[in-house]
C-alpha cells in the first residue's frame, strides 16, 4: 500500500502526534504539518481537511455545535493543546481579537464600496447617517436606499459601515 494511503489508516491522535512540537517555554503544542492561509493547522478527518485544533477539540471534549469557534488562549494559531483552547461565539472571538490586537483590518481587505457585495457606497451611509438623526423612520430609508430595515439598524448602531464618519 501506497505511504499516502496507509497514513489515511492511521488513528487521528497518532496522526496530530506525529505532527507536533513542544514548545517548552509557552507550553504550547505547535503544529508541524500542513497550515492554511491564515496559518491555523489542517488536517485530513472525517473525509475532509479541517483545522486541527478543531479535530483536538473533537477528540477531547465532543462536537462542536454550529456557529462556535474554538479559540486559543496561548493566541498561537499553531498550538493545539487543548488546555490553550476553548469554545465561544463568532462575537467572543472576534472581541478576543480586537482585545488582542490580531483583528484583520488591514488595507488588503475590501470594505465599503470596494467590497464585491456592497449595495450603498461611502456617500450613502453619510445620507443615511443624516436621516437617522431625523424621525423618518428605518423602513422608509432602508426603501429608499433598496436595502433592508436590519441593515439600516446595523448601520445605526455602528455594526457595519463604521469605517465611515
Amino acid at each position: 500500500m501506497p505511504k499516502g494511503q496507509y497514513e489515511r489508516w492511521k488513528p487521528i491522535a497518532i496522526r496530530l502526534w506525529e505532527k507536533v512540537k513542544i514548545n517548552e517555554e509557552s507550553g504550547c503544542w505547535e503544529w508541524q504539518g500542513s497550515k492554511n492561509q491564515a496559518g491555523y493547522g489542517q488536517i485530513q478527518f472525517d473525509g475532509r481537511v479541517q483545522l486541527a485544533h478543531r479535530v483536538v477539540w473533537k477528540i477531547i471534549y465532543g462536537n462542536i455545535p454550529n456557529a462556535v469557534c474554538v479559540l486559543h488562549k496561548c493566541d498561537n494559531p499553531l498550538c493545539i493543546n487543548y488546555f490553550h483552547l476553548f469554545i465561544g461565539s463568532l462575537r467572543d472571538n472576534t472581541q478576543d481579537m480586537i482585545k488582542k490586537g490580531k483583528a484583520r483590518f488591514t488595507s488588503n481587505v475590501a470594505v465599503g464600496s470596494k467590497h464585491g457585495m456592497a449595495k450603498l457606497t461611502e456617500q450613502d451611509i453619510v445620507e443615511i447617517r443624516r436621516l437617522l438623526k431625523t424621525n423618518i423612520k428605518q423602513t422608509l430609508i432602508a426603501k429608499q436606499f433598496s436595502v433592508t430595515r436590519s441593515l439600516i439598524s446595523a448601520i445605526k448602531c455602528n455594526k457595519i459601515w463604521n469605517h465611515v464618519i
